[in-house]
């Protein structure tokens, strides 16, 4: 009599095992592999399409060029190292001093040489360190999207801001989200943050570190997080341009004492496929 042996739950001869073992295998290389194709599409991200990190410690002029709106008793733009002790931490310096100039206000930063294609959508993320203010009016630390070439975005018809602008008397912030269309400026986001006793706006208090801001757009909509907060929900910004420049920039008041900020780690990338 020939004996019996189970396999997966079924009844078969051993003139079989040769052949279902086979099977067996084959099925669970496959499962294994789908398995492994599946697991995957939560944590693949697309190519990126631009990153910065300065880490090269001095301003690449192939990628990036220096702009320019005002006088200065000093203007610099440079890359340098943040870092305590022996570690390195470099960074995109914007400094300023106006004392003693006449322009009410002045506009200094770098232009992105190459453009950032919005055909299809995109995640930008930047670092922004207000770098502890002790009098920030009439201070800003700005990032743009911008599709024309110029010393000051700002002046242009058609652009995207995210800033920081200092509240007087400038330790803290309001942070601000505006869209250009047409000429036209619209507040898409404007916070001045809490509130003292008398009803008046004190800004928000940014700590002594940089903070990450991640925005996310796309041919209507944006959407814009600051340090894993969303600040601003997905929503539509009728923005007309689908090519940009990236533009980094402080501007400074007149008779203000230097005054610098930093940009670091700017990343543009398709969203990820999670």
């Amino acid at each position: 009599m020939i004996p019996k042996t189970v396999v997966a739950g079924s009844i078969h001869r051993h003139e079989g095992r040769t052949v279902m073992k086979r099977y067996i295998l084959l099925v669970g290389v496959l499962s294994i592999f789908l398995f492994s194709v599946a697991g995957c599409t939560s944590i693949v991200r697309r190519p990126e399409v631009f990153t910065e990190d300065f880490e090269k410690g001095r301003l690449d002029l192939s990628r990036w060029e220096v702009t320019s709106d005002g006088d200065f008793t000093e203007a610099i733009v440079d890359v340098i190292d943040v870092a305590p002790g022996g570690e390195t931490d470099y960074r995109l310096r914007l400094r300023a001093n106006t004392v003693g100039t006449s322009n009410p206000l002045k506009y200094l930063g770098v232009r992105s040489m190459n453009t950032v294609n919005l055909n299809t959508a995109k995640t930008i993320l930047f670092d922004l360190d207000w770098n502890k203010q002790t009098n920030g009016s009439y201070l800003t630390a700005s990032f743009y999207l911008c599709p024309a070439k110029s010393e000051n975005p700002k002046e242009e018809n058609d652009w995207l801001k995210f800033e920081y602008v200092g509240v007087p008397p400038g330790r803290n912030v309001r942070i601000n989200i505006l869209a250009k269309v047409d000429g036209v400026v619209y507040p898409l986001h404007v916070d001045w943050g809490p509130r003292d006793d008398n009803g008046r706006p004190f800004g928000y208090p940014l700590g002594l570190s940089s903070h990450r801001i991640s925005l996310f757009l796309d041919k209507s909509r944006m959407r814009v997080v600051q340090d894993k907060e969303e600040i601003f929900p997905l929503s539509k910004h009728n923005l007309e341009f689908t090519t940009a420049y990236i533009y980094l920039q402080m501007s400074s008041g007149t008779n203000y004492p230097s005054r610098e900020i930093y940009f670091d780690n700017i990343i543009v990338r398709s969203p990820s496929l999670d």
